[in-house]
């Protein structure tokens, strides 16, 4: 979140009385804009803003269905403890049963039901544990990913705000704002960015 910040601090200063200010504020904007960490497209508004808006839209979307998710296992486990306190109640009850009853059963069936529901329940919880994983890995990728783009948008829509101070630097009667303002339009030019057009074509 530093380069947005750092961006629009500079592009303040590039009003600054001091000439000194101005140019050093146009070529820490130039710096920024080249070494940018958000990804080689950037467009500006237009095409690079309508991605942007869609794509945060779809991580949102993807964030509540996620949410919902969660919600309804939580409901899940919750009836699932509901139930298992039940079949407690009930085992209780059946304890109660004449051990002679009991030793009617054979050895190995028991054991082998054991065997079976002990697995049976690890598999579930594994199987648990690896959905939860997954939604907890989609989650952290899901919010990355708007946090980063939430600050291209925000650095795209500082770089148009600017527009018009290049554009007055470009005819400031200064040598280094003329110098200084053409090199930051150069680079925005390589960038496709509109409002480097629009200061080009001057």
């Amino acid at each position: 979140d530093q380069w947005t910040r750092v961006l629009e601090i500079a592009t303040r200063r590039m009003q600054d009385s001091a000439s000194t200010t101005r140019r050093a504020a146009m070529q820490l904007v130039r710096t920024l804009i080249e070494l940018h960490p958000f990804g080689p497209a950037l467009q500006g508004s237009g095409d690079e803003l309508t991605k942007a808006d869609h794509l945060l839209r779809e991580v949102a979307t993807r964030l509540q269905k996620l949410q919902q998710e969660e919600a309804r296992e939580a409901v899940r486990q919750a009836e699932e403890v509901l139930e298992k306190n039940g079949q407690d109640d009930e085992t209780e009850e059946n304890s109660l049963m004449s051990n002679a009853t009991k030793r009617l059963k054979k050895k190995t069936v028991t054991e082998q039901t054991i065997t079976k529901e002990v697995e049976m329940c690890l598999a579930e919880d594994d199987e648990q544990a690896d959905a939860a994983e997954e939604r907890k890995r989609q989650r952290k990728a899901l919010k990355r990913m708007q946090d980063c783009y939430t600050q291209r948008l925000q650095f795209v829509e500082l770089l148009d705000a600017a527009e018009a101070r290049l554009r007055s630097l470009l005819t400031s009667k200064t040598v280094s704002d003329v110098t200084e303002a053409i090199s930051v339009v150069v680079e925005l030019r390589l960038r496709n960015v509109p409002a480097a057009a629009r200061a080009f074509d001057q």
